[in-house]
């Protein structure tokens, strides 16, 4: 399966905002109220967050992904020098085994396109499917802590690129 990337466009950010994920995976899920929903477009279109759409020929907006400080959770530690990199596959899309091919598209995409001498992905603890997918891709655990303000635990990996 091929993977294009483009930046997300207000079709497509507007689209995400919409995407909903079942328990436990709704700490995905934006939320947004009707006098925020342009801001927040606003803010997955503007290019300097790095925001962007995956699309395959299974579906024209199969999943994003953000590359740089975005993709960082409150409360780790990141002052190592790596690549940050978040992924969200449409809800519709999970469990079809396309963890593995979306996230390599995207490590070859952020290689190509930023140079980066290391690559970082902070991962929820409880979603055991991602952790799983990264690991196999030679990510290596260095860090795990709560989310500021008692969220949840997450875990950071980095892979030497």
């Amino acid at each position: 399966m091929q993977f294009q990337f483009h930046p997300l466009t207000r079709k497509e950010a507007t689209e995400l905002i919409s995407w909903r994920y079942d328990r436990p995976l709704d700490i995905y899920n934006i939320k947004v109220d009707t006098d925020s929903l342009q801001n927040t477009v606003d803010f997955f279109v503007d290019p300097k967050n790095s925001y962007f759409a995956i699309s395959s020929d299974l579906h024209e907006f199969t999943a994003f992904c953000c590359i740089g400080a975005d993709a960082q959770v409150p409360g780790g530690d990141y002052s190592l020098d790596a690549l940050d990199i978040g992924l969200g596959i449409r809800p519709e899309l999970t469990s079809q085994g396309l963890g593995s091919p979306i996230a390599i598209a995207t490590i070859d995409y952020a290689k190509q396109s930023f140079s980066p001498q290391r690559l970082r992905v902070t991962i929820a603890a409880f979603n055991f499917r991602a952790l799983k997918v990264w690991q196999n891709l030679a990510f290596l655990p260095v860090q795990r802590f709560r989310k500021q303000n008692g969220g949840n635990e997450y875990l950071v990996f980095i892979r030497n690129t």
